[in-house]
């Protein structure tokens, strides 16, 4: 009876301890556990559906397809970019897109390859990334490629179905 007696205050100042540490934050709940690995996932899927809009913006550019490009925006997108004024909104942007193109109409991009330096994704559904890209271009048929090199920045928000859409691109030419 008296090791019976022992081996329940022993585990009954086991049990003290660990609701002690952990509320001291020294030892992880099952349920901050739980929420870590949760979280973790949701990073991970987060990441991958960024990675998809990534592979989209890309073929979108390449094919010059503006109407797939601008489903990859927020409704109030803002874009700021060399020689122009803040765009804002997928209107704007869709109608500045559409001019250039009417300006230029021989006009295509040749490469583009983004290279993205960082990515944060936080838990309330932003993300937040920079890098450089390099992209050539052709303003005619026949005429010679440009090159370029730029730096970029952009903010990313995930909608309700789980996707993400540009909320904001700023880019300028580097070295």
């Amino acid at each position: 009876m008296r090791d019976r007696s022992f081996v329940s205050l022993a585990l009954v100042a086991i049990g003290v301890g660990v609701f002690v540490l952990q509320n001291a934050g020294v030892v992880p709940t099952v349920r901050s556990v739980w929420n870590a690995r949760r979280d973790a996932v949701i990073r991970e899927r987060d990441r991958a559906e960024i990675e998809k809009l990534h592979r989209m913006d890309v073929a979108a550019t390449l094919s010059g397809d503006l109407a797939a490009l601008a489903n990859l925006w927020t409704d109030d997108i803002v874009r700021l970019q060399p020689g122009a004024g803040a765009e804002i909104g997928k209107q704007t942007l869709t109608a500045a897109d559409q001019r250039r193109r009417a300006a230029n109409p021989g006009f295509r991009a040749v490469t583009y390859v983004p290279e993205i330096k960082d990515l944060t994704v936080t838990a309330d559904g932003w993300a937040f990334e920079w890098g450089t890209f390099t992209a050539s271009y052709v303003v005619a048929p026949g005429s010679g490629e440009t090159h370029i090199r730029a730096n970029l920045v952009r903010i990313f928000k995930r909608q309700a179905d789980g996707t993400w859409k540009g909320a904001l691109g700023m880019w300028c030419p580097s070295d």
